[in-house]
């Protein structure tokens, strides 16, 4: 009677993972240039409008993606997956969502410390009112 090779497929599985991981680290993706973010032609039109808009100095992570190590690498990680997804069901069309909402306010207040005491009177969030500052298209930053 013959076993069931387990171990063989436990080191085929193994390698299939590190391979994996290993060409995804050594991908554009994993990088922090905006060469990761227009690898996707979906985000074309991000990747213009941000070129020429005042923020252009700064690589979509610094507003996009949180700013620890670890949180970060996991949140590249799951919309990277959540990206994958939608380009292998056919729905490019479909805009990405942004990142949350609350982490992009960090980072803007991060940035822009003294932004609260300019409107001392609002407690409303900054991408309600410059939500179009980073790209220069309001309807692009409000998707």
């Amino acid at each position: 009677m013959h076993t069931f090779p387990w171990k063989a497929l436990s080191a085929l599985a193994t390698g299939l993972v590190l391979g994996l991981g290993l060409f995804f680290l050594g991908s554009d993706y994993a990088g922090d240039t905006p060469t990761a973010c227009r690898s996707c032609h979906t985000m074309e039109e991000a990747f213009t409008t941000w070129k020429s808009g005042p923020h252009h100095q700064q690589g979509c992570e610094a507003c996009h993606l949180p700013q620890e190590r670890l949180p970060r690498f996991l949140t590249k990680g799951v919309t990277g997956l959540r990206h994958a997804t939608v380009f292998a069901l056919g729905r490019e069309g479909v805009h990405h969502r942004l990142a949350d909402r609350s982490g992009m306010e960090a980072n803007c207040r991060r940035c822009h410390p003294a932004s609260p005491r300019l409107h001392p009177q609002s407690s409303r969030p900054c991408l309600e009112c410059h939500g179009d500052t980073a790209h220069g298209a309001a309807s692009l930053a409000r998707r």
